[in-house]
């Protein structure tokens, strides 16, 4: 797959920062994930727990505002993950190449909602 011209991942991180300084109750993207159902999600619906990305559209409308304790109320790894974002955007071909890799992913992503779920219920308190 040949990586899109750096204008067009530009433009990409720029409509992402953009959408972030929408309020999530107006938000275009929140509302479609609203229709299309995805919203809580599926590890939500059927496990009762939260996913490694709930309260990140919160958390990203927080960070773009520069409300850096608030975004890590809403989900601790927030920070991290619009960092990451950023970086898989502009290099665009990151990539899974064996197994150990992938084994690796889905460990640290089922740590991460373990972690999300344990900072939820400090939060809560």
């Amino acid at each position: 797959m040949a990586k899109p011209r750096l204008v067009f991942r530009i433009g990409l991180i720029g409509l992402m920062f953009f959408v972030s300084f929408i309020p999530p109750k107006y938000n275009f993207i929140v509302k479609l994930e609203l229709i299309l159902g995805l919203t809580p999600s599926v590890i939500e619906k059927v496990l009762g727990i939260k996913c490694l990305f709930c309260g990140m559209t919160q958390a990203f409308h927080y960070l773009a505002h520069f409300q850096i304790v608030s975004a890590i109320k809403c989900n601790f790894w927030s920070p991290v993950a619009l960092i990451l974002g950023i970086v898989v955007i502009m290099k665009w071909d990151l990539r899974l190449l064996n197994k150990k890799q992938e084994y690796i992913f889905f460990i640290v992503a089922i740590i991460l909602t373990f972690l999300v779920n344990v900072q939820t219920r400090l939060f809560s308190i």
